[in-house]
């Protein structure tokens, strides 16, 4: 078991890794964006507990999102994201 504050790090580090900048956006949310090639920024909100963790969109520009549909490389950043959050987790367990 971990504490928020574990997992609020553990997210952090692995949005980091991954080229996100991460921002404490309250108790229990964190924002990630992440900017890509000057073209492309995707906005997610990741709210967490230690049991949970989920990662919403928020926002994006260069996309295209249109009614819920957006480019496919934002699904492919957010699984990159997602894979990493649990990888780290699983260090600091």
């Amino acid at each position: 078991k971990l504490s928020e504050a574990q997992v609020a790090d553990a997210i952090k580090r692995a949005g980091k890794e991954r080229g996100w900048e991460m921002e404490d956006a309250g108790p229990g949310h964190i924002t990630g964006t992440l900017r890509v090639r000057d073209k492309h920024l995707a906005v997610t909100d990741i709210s967490y507990s230690p049991t949970q963790i989920r990662i919403a969109y928020k926002d994006s520009q260069g996309l295209d999102y249109d009614d819920g549909d957006i480019h496919r490389s934002y699904n492919n950043w957010v699984k990159r994201l997602s894979d990493s959050i649990r990888e780290e987790l699983a260090r600091a367990s």
